[in-house]
């Protein structure tokens, strides 16, 4: 037999036996959170695009996941602004879109609520602050992550997610952009009392919140949502450190981004960390090939939040080929065989720690990596 044959057959046997799908997971209330977004205006070798491609073909893959989810949610890394004279000097890709076509873009894609703690949501200046917050809100966009004071911008997402069969719970999203030396010295990139800009990832702030948001809701999910971490790269220490001080906070679940790839999955005192879910529709060229170690894959998460009170919601993930070289702008969903693959490596990485996964078919059939507790029971 094949030894690459032998191989996904075992990885395929080893997938099923971890673990068991939730059942009914497509009936529970459905939230869906992507990863890097960002039209590509800016970038070289994505300028012959045409509107059709750069702003509706290209997320045709994308949009049913979106649109069935009961909300969604991207990190959108560029100010929803075309350029303005406060645009930031002397830093790599400044990021920029057209808000009359990429407002419909988004809708049309079912993207509810846009992340913008990042490290383009500056990019334009102040002048491009005023332009996101100002064009979101009256389209029917949710954004949290960016201000006008420190207060605004570390506001978290709050939503009352209706329970199946009656009853609500409520949905805390907070996001938050790591601290970088550079983003401090150079620019006015992190918000202030009095100057505006994106939300710090401060942990300390962020337990004072958790607390808060405790008090005042009985059943809250309450999941931080940084970018963190480096490009194209596995998961740092601090980056490490930083998620679970983040569970320590409160947090009920980490969900990461900025890496452009899949990093590694951690269960940390019964919860989740994943440390990086990818890109969701990001048009650049990318560069995958310069760093072989690098996963070419974004994960949507999809989470479906049951009838019972303080319930843990079931997880799936959902791949996606996101290296535009290969797929012509156009992210498409893994096969099983790229699935099982991305999870074996993503698994045996000393950072991903005490979960299991199994392969299972979402209801348009295509492949869906489904994550449970680590259950030894399995391995005798």
């Amino acid at each position: 037999m094949n030894k690459r044959i032998s191989w996904m057959l075992v990885l395929s046997a080893w997938l099923s036996a971890c673990g068991s799908p939730q059942e009914n997971f497509s009936e529970g209330t459905l939230v869906a959170i992507g990863g890097d977004t960002h039209f590509g205006e800016n970038y070289v070798g994505s300028e012959d695009l045409g509107d059709k491609d750069r702003y509706t073909t290209g997320l045709e893959h994308l949009r049913p996941l979106l649109r069935r989810a009961d909300y969604s949610i991207v990190n959108f890394e560029t100010p929803m602004s075309e350029r303005t004279p406060d645009r930031l000097r002397n830093k790599d890709y400044i990021h920029f879109t057209d808000p009359a076509k990429a407002i419909p873009a988004l809708k049309a894609a079912g993207i509810d609520a846009l992340g913008l703690a990042n490290n383009h949501s500056m990019d334009q200046g102040a002048a491009g602050l005023e332009n996101s917050l100002d064009v979101l809100a009256p389209n029917g966009i949710d954004s949290f992550g960016m201000g006008r004071t420190l207060d605004e911008a570390a506001a978290p997402l709050i939503r009352q997610v209706p329970r199946p069969g009656g009853g609500t719970m409520t949905l805390a999203v907070f996001a938050m952009f790591q601290e970088r030396d550079n983003y401090r010295k150079n620019w006015p990139f992190y918000a202030d009392t009095a100057q505006p800009g994106a939300a710090p990832l401060d942990v300390q702030n962020f337990s004072r919140q958790v607390a808060q948001l405790r008090r005042e809701h009985d059943d809250a999910f309450i999941i931080a949502y940084p970018h963190w971490g480096s490009n194209y790269a596995w998961v740092s220490e601090e980056q490490e450190a930083l998620g679970k001080a983040l569970i320590d906070a409160g947090a009920d679940m980490v969900i990461g981004h900025h890496s452009h790839g899949t990093q590694e999955i951690a269960r940390y005192k019964d919860r989740w960390i994943l440390y990086g879910i990818g890109n969701l529709y990001f048009n650049s060229r990318g560069r995958f090939a310069d760093y072989e170690r690098a996963q070419p894959f974004g994960l949507v998460a999809e989470l479906s939040f049951g009838v019972e009170a303080g319930s843990e919601p079931g997880v799936r993930l959902h791949p996606f080929l996101s290296d535009n070289l290969k797929t012509g702008f156009k992210p498409r969903p893994a096969t099983a065989d790229e699935a099982a693959a991305l999870m074996r490596t993503v698994r045996y990485r000393k950072k991903s720690t005490s979960f299991d996964a199994v392969l299972v078919k979402d209801e348009d059939g295509r492949t869906a990596i489904e994550l449970t507790p680590l259950s030894w029971t399995n391995w005798w």
